[in-house]
């Protein structure tokens, strides 16, 4: 006869207290108390794992703060039992507790997707079309949430914005053929919810925020074109580029979840055959504003978030510059972050702008006086972990490479950097078997290391000349490249490499 799940409980119960008495002997009550907890968790997650989906159950899916007890009853029941059975209170039951909780949710999740691939149901689509799907379905959640929220919104300015959650997302949602989401690997989830966030917010937008879209026809003579509401303007130089194009301004809606919103989101994007220009000249992107100094305009990354753009502070306005030798569509939007301390030293530096830039990005940091000191020399492990930054080396540092140095307790925190460098061949150290981590970095030596990340052509003194035309700044290397790099130089060239116009 087949055995209930109740009887497999009880024996198991039986089994743990019949364990070998040395064995409570040599171990504490937590140890004990962990290990009675894994087995037991692992033997009955598997069995209700198994039999949920023979039962044609949805598979349970626990999120933080939810408890595997209101799920399975009878487990409390079990448990509460056993826990009454004479064995020792306490800190026994509570690691067992956080022992079973933890390897009955593993088991239970292996087991249910294990049978799920004995009766051949199994999940067979590609990332891409997982990604397809996530928008899709997040698009019609996120559009029928909004729609929930238009009349109360409309009457009081207010909404509520609140993000289903991965669990939620994966037992709700079943494929076309009726394969539930929850049966898919880990991957395929984690790309189906990114996906489903996406359109979610998307389709919630669209309803309490329709857009406002404005465009006008600009070719190499120029021209400039402002949103419908007149927030937001973008200006194109004579000779920025050639091709015919539309450029268009649609205002999205408010951004969530970062700092505080100073506008909405404006997506700037290009209408062509090509759906991109080649740049000559940077675009002026202008918001009006008035206000707190703490703010910056931000461009949204492929991945979704929003990334600093080196902003310029006027009575009525702000405004940056898009730069880079192509322009494909982006979102833009301001944003003021009043929990922020700037530099104190860099006020009408030269570099200003830039080293702003790097630390909204958080690519730099500063001294514990909250100065940057931007005429100081760069030191070689510093630059290798800022370049690091700006184009993350590929790989990760072991460490091992680095016992071959004398002085690897100086390298801080740094050390990942310099060994991913070494790893890949970037950077060497001195004849003597130190590498030098603290020493500033000359001209020369930032420049073999440009040439071997970035472009085999960089020359200093090339780049010279564009500091002199861009920043009348006449460089110490243009003379001699063995003088040292100052920080302010070393931020600037950097951000000349993460803009996409060091060559310029």
């Amino acid at each position: 006869m087949k055995k209930t799940i109740k009887s497999i409980v009880i024996a198991t119960f039986i089994f743990l207290l019949l364990s070998v008495p040395s064995a409570f002997a040599a171990k504490t009550p937590e140890d004990l108390g962990k290990e009675h907890g894994e087995e037991f968790g692992k033997i009955i997650g598997e069995i209700y794992g198994k039999k949920h989906f023979e039962d044609g159950r949805k598979m349970i899916w626990w999120d933080e703060g939810r408890d595997v007890f209101d799920e399975i009853p009878e487990l409390k029941e079990y448990i509460d039992a056993y826990h009454k059975s004479g064995s020792t209170q306490g800190k026994y039951n509570s690691a067992f507790d956080d022992a079973f909780y933890e390897n009955f949710t593993e088991k239970y999740i292996e087991s249910y997707q294990n049978a799920n691939k004995e009766k051949n149901v199994e999940f067979e689509l590609s990332d891409s079309e997982a990604e397809k799907l996530g928008k899709l379905y997040g698009e019609k959640r996120g559009s029928s949430d909004g729609k929930s929220q238009v009349g109360s919104f409309k009457q009081s300015g207010e909404y509520d914005y609140v993000v289903p959650s991965k669990g939620e997302v994966i037992l709700d949602t079943e494929t076309d053929n009726g394969v539930e989401l929850s049966s898919a690997s880990e991957s395929y989830q984690d790309t189906f919810y990114k996906a489903y966030i996406e359109g979610y917010e998307y389709g919630f937008k669209r309803e309490l925020f329709p857009e406002i879209r404005t465009e006008s026809n600009i070719g190499m003579f120029g021209g400039k074109i402002n949103s419908q509401d007149n927030i937001v303007s973008l200006t194109v130089e004579k000779g920025t580029f050639y091709y015919e194009s539309f450029m268009s301004i649609d205002r999205k809606g408010p951004p969530f979840e970062v700092f505080t919103p100073g506008s909405y989101e404006y997506a700037v994007e290009v209408e062509n055959s090509f759906n991109s220009v080649e740049l000559r000249k940077p675009l002026k992107l202008e918001f009006q504003y008035i206000g707190s100094d703490n703010v910056g305009i931000y461009q949204k990354d492929e991945d979704g978030s929003w990334e600093y753009m080196k902003t310029y502070i006027e009575e009525d306005k702000i405004y940056t510059y898009i730069e880079g030798n192509k322009y494909e569509g982006s979102s833009f939007m301001f944003l003021i972050d009043d929990n922020e301390e700037p530099f104190t030293d860099i006020d009408r530096h030269w570099a200003e702008g830039e080293i702003r830039f790097f630390k909204k990005n958080k690519l730099i940091s500063g001294y514990e006086d909250n100065t940057f000191r931007p005429d100081v020399f760069m030191r070689r492990g510093d630059f290798l972990t800022v370049l690091d930054r700006v184009v993350d080396f590929k790989g990760s540092g072991n460490y091992n490479n680095l016992n071959q140095f004398v002085d690897v307790d100086l390298m801080g925190y740094n050390k990942e950097s310099i060994s991913k460098a070494i790893n890949l061949g970037y950077v060497s150290g001195y004849g003597d078997g130190t590498f030098r981590p603290n020493m500033p970095i000359s001209y020369k030596e930032a420049e073999a290391i440009i040439k071997r990340v970035v472009s085999s052509d960089f020359e200093w003194k090339d780049f010279s000349k564009t500091l002199i035309s861009e920043k009348q700044i006449l460089s110490k290397g243009y003379f001699n490249t063995d003088e040292l790099m100052n920080r302010a130089e070393a931020v600037y060239m950097m951000y000349k490499i993460k803009s996409g116009t060091l060559g310029d």
